[in-house]
Order: C-alpha cells, then structure tokens, then sequence
C-alpha cells in the first residue's frame, strides 16, 4: 500500500497484489488490517489478490477459506489466485509443498506412481471451490450479515438476478445451526454443499430444512445456492 499510495491512480485500471507478507497464514484476520487499508488506496479500483498459498504450513483446509472469505468480505476483492493449482510432488528427490492437487511425475525414470491415478486432490482444493464452482462471471457480492460473531457470511448474486450463493464458514469451537433469512426475495429452491473435516468435501447435502436451517460443525464450510 506504501507503493501504491506513491502512483497516479488515474493511470491504472486495476490493482494486483500478493499476500506474501502482512499477516500470519494460521491467522487469517490479521490480514483485515493491510486489506482495508489497501482497499482505501485503491478508491474503487478493482483489486485482484493475484498470488498467494500458505504452502509451508501445509494444505490447511479452514484458514484458506477464511483469507479468501477476508478478501472478498474486507478487502472487496475481484478475484483470488491461488498459487500452485497443479503442483509436481518432488523437485528431482526432494519433496515439494503441496498445491490444490499433488501431481506425480510421469517421466521416463521418476518413482512408480504411489496413486492410482498420479495426483492427490488436497484439502485447499475444497476451499477454493466453495467460492468458485457456483460462482460465475458477473456475479457481484451483496450485503450480508450474521447474527452470531463465530459465523462469518458473504453472498453474491447472479447476472439475471434470479440466483444468489451464500458461503458460510463456522470459526466456532462448537457446531451452529444457521437459518438464512433473504428479505426481499423467496427462494423457490436450494442445494447446499459442506466441507467438514475428511468425511464431507463439498458434500452435496440438499436442500435446507425448514426455516432455511443448515447444521455448520466447527471448522466448517458451507454454500448454499
């Protein structure tokens, strides 16, 4: 944002950053701060966070929906990258960090393959489909709110205005039971999809019970279209 801050905005069109320092990975709100802050020296510019995966520490599932959830919610971003989509699992014989799949070397004298089909699907690939495989092009986020400080919400509505996707992440040590309220509209139908630890991964669960309630364990992810 210092940078920034020493440019004429009126010659850019958009602003792009990483996220390689400013916060701590394991603690995805100690970004709030340098993304507000890059928010305001934007003024109204798109911004894309156009590089970042918290790799050292492992693939963590929660903390990378909850930095892409800051972003969005925070920072109003446009789009989120994440480093590594498809990662080689060793640089000739040394392990390298996990990317959202692992892949095995396929080339003549490289190990035999120790899955079934070279790759593993890691847990940071969930989180990033939660906010993106029911998120379109010319989708914009709307308002949204939660009345427990444990649940954090952000929503997104559709082009033809007849679509909205909610993503809900529970940060609580305990599980909560969630009731949208959507003043304004009645939804005629919806899917629900929760990732909660290694049992469900996007897991369809279908439509909401009564009162648009959905369960959210601790450390859950859920969408709701």
């Amino acid at each position: 944002s210092n940078y920034l801050q020493n440019l004429d905005r009126n010659d850019l069109d958009a602003v792009a950053h990483h996220l390689y320092s400013g916060g701590d990975p394991n603690a995805p709100d100690s970004y709030n701060g340098g993304m507000g802050q890059m928010a305001g020296v934007a003024a109204g510019k798109p911004i894309i966070m156009s590089e970042f995966a918290p790799e050292a520490q492992g693939p963590r599932f929660f903390e990378t929906a909850w930095l892409i959830h800051n972003a969005l919610s925070v920072e109003g971003v446009s789009g989120y990258l994440y480093w590594g989509l498809g990662w080689r699992n060793r640089e000739g014989s040394q392990p390298v960090d996990p990317g959202l799949v692992t892949l095995e070397d396929p080339r003549p004298g490289a190990p035999a393959f120790s899955t079934e089909k070279g790759y593993t699907i890691n847990p940071t690939y969930y989180a990033v489909k939660h906010f993106s495989k029911w998120l379109d092009g010319g989708f914009q986020r709307v308002g949204s709110s939660s009345s427990a400080n444990g649940l954090r919400a952000s929503a997104y509505i559709g082009p033809e205005d007849n679509r909205v996707t909610a993503v809900l992440l529970n940060t609580d040590a305990q599980a909560h039971t969630v009731s949208l309220a959507t003043p304004g509209f009645v939804a005629t139908s919806s899917s629900a999809f929760r990732t909660a630890g290694n049992l469900e991964q996007t897991a369809a669960v279908g439509a909401l019970a009564a009162e648009n309630a959905i369960t959210l364990p601790s450390r859950s992810v859920v969408t709701v279209v």
